[in-house]
């Protein structure tokens, strides 16, 4: 997590103070805390493919585009577009009306000076090598090839192991957590099929 307020420990922290403050009749918990953000994205696409048009993680930072949900310039834009074809999903399907592999502020920034901005992040550097391993050649697939994957070659194993595992789940809804697991265990299963 980059974020502090959504470590385990925080939503513990939130969830005992929640608890105080509305004489235990109120939770905090985290439905999703044993999966990376890929593995959501994934979920979400793959189960729910009917809703996953209606995704929004885009910070806003400039104006949305168009009848887009996304704004195509922001850090999630970027990341939720590289996962899209990591994954194997259609981009175009979930919003996005132009190509950010192709054309994109944020990966131009990076790849001046990849280490400085965005590299290392394990969740970008798994998605830009799936999609090179998927046999794609954006433009900035073949930036990464060139400047980044020399130097994160040998952490495909570790990335594999990593994205493909359940997480600590100590903040599951209780009365959901045993078929919360199945299902999360079901998709990391579908999950690995598309892997290439």
């Amino acid at each position: 997590f980059y974020s502090a307020d959504q470590t385990k420990e925080m939503t513990l922290t939130k969830n005992a103070l929640i608890g105080i403050l509305t004489n235990y009749q109120c939770e905090v918990k985290n439905s999703l805390e044993p999966l990376e953000e890929l593995l959501i994205f994934f979920l979400l696409n793959h189960r729910y493919p009917k809703i996953a048009p209606y995704m929004f993680s885009c910070m806003a930072e400039k104006p949305l585009l168009g009848g887009s949900q996304w704004c195509h310039n922001c850090h999630k834009c970027n990341k939720m577009f590289i996962n899209a074809v990591a994954c194997g999903f259609d981009p175009a399907k979930l919003g996005f009306k132009q190509n950010l592999l192709e054309h994109s502020q944020f990966f131009d920034k990076c790849f001046a000076n990849p280490w400085a901005h965005i590299f290392p992040d394990p969740d970008l550097e798994f998605s830009f090598m799936l999609a090179i391993k998927r046999g794609l050649k954006f433009r900035y697939l073949k930036a990464f090839q060139k400047t980044v994957l020399p130097k994160v070659r040998n952490k495909w194993n570790h990335h594999y192991n990593f994205f493909t595992s359940l997480k600590s789940a100590d903040n599951l809804p209780l009365p959901y957590r045993g078929r919360m697991i199945k299902i999360f265990q079901k998709e990391i299963n579908c999950f690995k099929k598309i892997l290439p």
